[in-house]
């Protein structure tokens, strides 16, 4: 296995390195595989970060909140639309903002 060339000076660095993504690696295993079939672990983080809040936000500060894109937030949040877990609901405010919220299904 070749060394980074970040860590090629220093082997403890990479030997802890390594361990952390081995660690890391198998945590993500043992979480998607507790999560309900056909969810996938950032459609979770968006579900429990509404949840948590109990509150509607835009894409951009899902975005932001869980450090995506928002392109890749958009992405996610349109696939929990099609599964009938979150719904957008306009900006009472600005109906031109998209505000997104849980179903009761989510």
């Amino acid at each position: 296995m070749s060394r980074p060339a970040g860590l090629a000076g220093d082997p403890v660095e990479f030997a802890a390195m390594t361990e952390i993504s081995i660690i890391a690696h198998l945590a993500d295993t043992a979480f998607a595989r507790r999560l309900p079939d056909g969810l996938t672990t950032a459609q979770f983080a968006v579900l429990n970060h509404l949840l948590r809040l109990d509150t509607q936000q835009t894409i951009g500060e899902l975005a932001r909140a869980l450090q995506v894109s928002q392109p890749t937030m958009s992405s996610t949040v349109r696939r929990l639309e099609e599964k009938g877990l979150v719904t957008p609901v306009p900006d009472p405010d600005d109906r031109r903002i998209r505000r997104i919220g849980v179903t009761p299904a989510g």
